[in-house]
């Protein structure tokens, strides 16, 4: 049983409603879409109505993801299965376009918030790498030091020396 989320009405509707389509479709992105299946729906939906400026069949849809090379068998026949469930739906043409607004709006600062706490773990990486580059080169004199202190005391020492079997 696939239960309805706006995702999946969003796709239904860019397919069976072109004044939807047309509407809403310059704000919607594929990233909006965290489940991958339903992504690469969508990039073939956009594809086709920028190309064809129409929307879709879901025959067409069908054949184009067949030309996919980013997908495996599993993914082909999962993006396959989700084609063939967008039905016309009966949807509130008012609240499909304000529902999807928050939709894109929700998932737009999602976005950008995961990606500045991805830039920020990215500096901070930077940071932590500097700083452990700095700390080897003030370590590596000391190194040096005790180890040439130990060469010096053994070889005037070489009786000092035990070697265990």
């Amino acid at each position: 049983m696939n239960m309805q989320t706006i995702e999946r009405t969003a796709l239904t509707q860019l397919v069976t409603n072109e004044k939807y389509a047309r509407k809403v479709l310059p704000f919607i992105k594929g990233d909006y879409f965290s489940d991958k299946t339903e992504r690469t729906v969508f990039e073939e939906i956009s594809k086709f109505v920028d190309k064809y400026n129409k929307i879709p069949t879901k025959t067409s849809l069908e054949i184009e993801v067949q030309s996919r090379k980013d997908l495996n068998e599993h993914e082909y026949s999962k993006v396959v299965e989700v084609i063939k469930t967008l039905e016309t739906t009966d949807v509130d043409f008012e609240w499909l376009v304000d529902t999807t607004e928050k939709f894109c709006k929700d998932k737009a600062v999602y976005n950008a918030i995961v990606e500045g706490i991805l830039s920020l773990m990215e500096k901070i990486k930077i940071e932590v790498q500097m700083q452990f580059h700095l700390f080897s080169l003030m370590l590596w004199p000391w190194v040096l030091i005790i180890v040439s202190a130990m060469i010096i005391w053994w070889t005037q020492n070489p009786d000092s020396i035990i070697i265990t079997r």
